[in-house]
């Protein structure tokens, strides 16, 4: 074999260089650069999961302060006799503003489902259609937060001269004291 001159052995030189060069660039940088996308979108993927996360998060957040309200707002804090009593003071306060004449008022005996007790009244009174309707919205609302069981409707007493017999059952649920 023999010896390379000059000019070949610069010729190999310089082929030797760029053979380098080409497998750097395909057996190295190529495989990188393809890396480095895969774990851009990856971040890009992670990121936008992790911003819907926070805003789930948040909207967990709210909603436990939300639901923490109400049921801060229905949780039973004195017992039954004095939750029933309450029930029927709201009742005659209620009935005496809008002048109201209340023929019989009874408690009925609570209801427990689980975690929760339902209180119960039955009451009779003698009043006009729309005087009615006013009460059962004054009862209704969110100060006073009655719910109507049960409703029936007779006519009203000659004595009394009223156009309605109204009886109703009203109640309200709570969450059980722990």
């Amino acid at each position: 074999m023999r010896r390379l001159n000059q000019r070949e052995k610069a010729i190999f030189s310089i082929c030797l260089v760029l053979a380098l060069v080409y497998a750097g660039y395909n057996l190295v940088f190529k495989p990188l650069e393809a890396r480095k996308e895969q774990v851009s979108d990856a971040i890009t993927v992670q990121t936008k999961r992790l911003h819907k996360n926070i805003k789930s998060l948040q909207e967990s957040a709210d909603s436990d302060d939300k639901y923490g309200k109400l049921v801060e707002q229905y949780k039973q804090k004195v017992g039954n006799e004095q939750v029933m009593s309450e029930m029927i003071t709201d009742i005659q306060a209620e009935s005496k503003q809008m002048s109201l004449n209340i023929a019989d008022l009874k408690p009925q005996k609570e209801r427990i489902d689980g975690q929760f007790t339902q209180f119960s009244v039955s009451l009779t009174l003698d009043s006009s259609f729309a005087d009615m309707v006013k009460f059962l919205e004054v009862l209704q609302d969110e100060k006073n937060n009655f719910e109507v069981d049960e409703i029936s409707f007779e006519k009203g007493n000659s004595r009394t001269n009223s156009l309605l017999r109204v009886r109703l059952v009203l109640s309200r649920i709570f969450i059980t004291q722990e």
